[in-house]
């Protein structure tokens, strides 16, 4: 079989499914905005509580809370922003490859 007929036995999406898949972007990309504001907030208050606490340089317990979070928001912006769908080329390929295709 070529690839011309893979091509058209391939699912061809329809215009829904697409509006729908554009959307849960829209969506996706919405939320590291969301969470980046919420970090900035939650974390501002934590170094303002240990601040009026003492501000003990020994312990900057803040900064591992702030450490931590900033890692998953970095996760979390890759997984919108950096990731690249998955194509039909690259499924044909892993196919053949499997031995599958």
């Amino acid at each position: 079989m070529s690839e011309a007929d893979d091509e058209s036995i391939a699912e061809k999406p329809s215009e829904q499914s697409v509006r729908d898949q554009a959307i849960e972007q829209i969506k996706k990309k919405r939320d590291p905005v969301k969470n980046a504001i919420v970090f900035v907030l939650v974390n501002a208050g934590l170094w303002g509580i240990w601040a009026l606490d003492g501000a003990k340089t020994d312990d900057l317990w803040p900064a591992i809370v702030n450490g931590i979070w900033a890692i998953l928001l970095i996760i979390d912006v890759w997984k919108v922003y950096g990731e690249r769908p998955i194509s039909e080329a690259q499924i044909r390929e892993e196919l053949k490859r499997m031995g599958s295709g």
